[in-house]
């Protein structure tokens, strides 16, 4: 009923985009646009057309030139079954199961007999099915009087194979349907070869996450249940560094091949050996296992995150180490193309704003590197390694500058207290008087604690304390350190009131960022072209995580100013690009802020706090927003 549904829609608005439908319908963008191709491509046949519209008012649009032929459509549609397996995309998949399970040519008849559907039907799928297959190098060939193949590399058809069961096992998961997997026999295929992984891997301490080996089951079902090709078509070998993962591959072929009465060549070997490599999940202990490669990949991605985001996470040792473990079988995927999917990406897109957006620069890192785009799933498994090291941060040690203004004596045993009584939270403890303060680098401080008042601009915060440690000064120090940044007078630093437009008008994307830009630059000394870089950058990939908030931002860091968070509230939502919005919170992290990731923390944290962003939508005040903000730091 997908289809009815949207066509419902069509009819009663002018132009609706995909992400529009998918919001309405409640339903996965892409199944949306798969509907929507094969809406495009059968419309005509049955008195209708579908358009898309691009530039301002953008949408599919529905036309209808014969209204009796397109109603009785509609009423066809209606009357379809409601679950997947009757569903046009449902048909889709099978088809092209069907198409890469054949070892023969096959003729559009013979096929559309064997689904219950016309010729036409077919023909008119078939359009929709070179479009899946070109996503994996592969293309249908027809022969006269033959018919169809898919041709392409043989790697590329398995990996086609396994993400139609792949997607339609999960479905199986959810549903409690059994689709692909739609016999006995089957069914017990898939116990057995579960059966034999674990049993080999846990000989081999090699480990594997529940959706990981799922996967691999998948693969070696397809293996099984499809006839072995030739051993001359090429495939990557794996180094000699990977013995434990060939060691089980051979245990793993001898064990199936004795239970299945079936044969493997050395090009199963190979491809059997590259899955378990590219899913396999590293120990902590295995670090010495890790490819020169993968430390390279890591070097590459820390440098580019400390130097655009102005962060400290070279100095992470628990995020190095996770970021390499996770990079050596990373790097297998990337190389053979192999999927892998993360049932959270979505969870961890929208709550993990700032960490996914510290994970582009892995996009553009592997894209430069190994020609391959990196997807939304491989990207939300790094950002998951940042959102860690973020939420770590928030007890980390800080590096304090002491100004005493009493003498050389009294200055060394007030740091001595502090040193002795709050070494847990202290990384460097420098002190200098007073008139030394500003060639101390001020800003590269977490915090200054200073026995007298300082006429300093600094972007570092300034706590005033006693000379000498009593009980009220441990407990403001205290205090100090385990709020870290989130005290009111840093939150109003990054948010400032002058910054803050409370409720504005605009009916675009477009619209919501040129207002807000014009506003930043009465106050701020922003450059020329701001407005371009902050559209420059939402080409590339759009700021809307989800919880009606939009963070967008220059293309480039700052390397002159302060870092700022100008914030919006739009009276109406807007569709940005995947998702409405309402607050809007335009960002400018400048190179010179120290303790930068604390700033993530902050913003991170609020947008991600559904209650509170509403709580600010029907309260759009600058103090209501510094509380809010301070309440989900507590």
């Amino acid at each position: 009923m997908l289809g009815y549904d949207i066509l419902t829609r069509l009819q009663t608005s002018r132009n609706m985009t995909a992400s529009q439908l998918a919001d309405e319908l409640k339903e996965k963008i892409s199944n949306i646009r798969k509907e929507l191709d094969y809406l495009q491509a059968v419309l005509p046949q049955h008195g209708a057309s579908l358009t898309k519209k691009r530039g301002r008012g953008n949408g599919y649009e529905l036309k209808i030139t014969d209204q009796q032929k397109f109603a009785e459509y509609c009423r066809e549609r209606e009357n379809e079954n409601d679950e997947y397996a009757g569903s046009p995309q449902y048909r889709i998949e099978v088809i092209c199961e069907r198409l890469l399970s054949y070892d023969r040519a096959v003729k559009s008849e013979d096929l559309a007999a064997e689904l219950m559907i016309s010729v036409r039907q077919l023909n008119n799928d078939l359009k929709t099915v070179r479009n899946f297959l070109r996503d994996f190098n592969l293309e249908i060939r027809n022969r006269p009087y033959h018919g169809m193949t898919v041709e392409g590399e043989e790697f590329n058809k398995r990996l086609c194979l396994a993400n139609l069961y792949m997607r339609n096992y999960q479905f199986t998961l959810q549903r409690s349907q059994k689709m692909f997997f739609d016999n006995a026999e089957n069914d017990l295929i898939v116990r057995k070869i579960r059966k034999i992984i674990l049993d080999e891997a846990v000989k081999r301490n090699i480990r594997f996450s529940d959706v990981a080996l799922e996967n691999l089951i998948i693969h070696l079902f397809i293996i099984v249940k499809r006839p072995s090709i030739t051993e001359d078509e090429s495939i990557q070998i794996l180094e000699d560094s990977y013995a434990k993962e060939k060691e089980m591959t051979s245990a793993i072929i001898n064990r199936i091949s004795e239970e299945f009465n079936v044969t493997f060549n050395s090009y199963d070997f190979q491809y059997i050996a590259i899955h378990i490599a590219g899913k396999r999940a590293y120990l902590d202990n295995e670090v010495s296992l890790i490819p020169d490669e993968a430390n390279d990949l890591y070097e590459e991605l820390i440098t580019q995150v400390d130097e655009n985001y102005k962060t400290d996470f070279r100095h992470d040792e628990n995020l190095k180490l996770r970021l390499q473990l996770h990079f050596a079988p990373l790097i297998i995927r990337i190389r053979n193309g192999i999927l892998s999917t993360n049932p959270l990406a979505q969870m961890i897109k929208s709550k993990y704003a700032m960490a996914y957006e510290i994970a582009l620069l892995a996009y553009n890192i592997v894209e430069q590197k190994y020609g391959v785009k990196l997807t939304e799933d491989e990207l939300a498994y790094i950002a998951m390694y940042f959102e860690l090291a973020m939420y770590e941060t928030k007890q980390q040690k800080y590096r304090i500058l002491l100004v005493c203004h009493t003498g050389k004596v009294s200055s060394e045993i007030l740091k001595q207290q502090i040193k002795f009584r709050f070494s847990d939270y202290i990384s460097e403890l420098e002190s200098c008087s007073l008139n030394m303060v500003e060639y101390m680098e001020p800003d590269k401080y977490s915090f200054i604690l200073s026995t007298v008042p300082l006429n300093l601009f600094t972007a570092t915060p300034v706590y005033i304390i006693r000379d000498f440690l009593d009980d009220n000064s441990i407990k403001q120090i205290k205090s100090i350190f385990e709020k870290g940044d989130s005290r009111e007078e840093t939150v109003k630093m990054f948010f400032p009131i002058d910054l803050f437009m409370g409720e504005i008008e605009a009916g675009s994307r477009e619209e919501a960022i040129s207002i807000m830009c014009e506003h930043v630059r009465k106050h701020r000394a922003v450059k020329s072209d701001f407005y371009h870089q902050v559209m420059e950058r939402e080409e590339m990939a759009p700021t809307d995580y989800g919880n009606n908030v939009a963070i967008p931002h220059p293309m480039h860091m700052d390397d002159t100013g302060q870092t700022w968070c100008a914030v919006a509230i739009l009276n109406k939502p807007v569709r940005w690009k995947t998702n409405n919005v309402r607050v809007v919170m335009l960002n400018n992290i400048s190179k010179k802020t120290a303790n930068i990731q604390n700033y993530y923390y902050l913003l991170s944290h609020f947008i991600t706090d559904e209650k509170q962003i509403e709580k600010l939508t029907r309260n759009p005040d600058y103090e209501n927003m510094i509380r809010l903000i301070m309440e989900d730091n507590e």
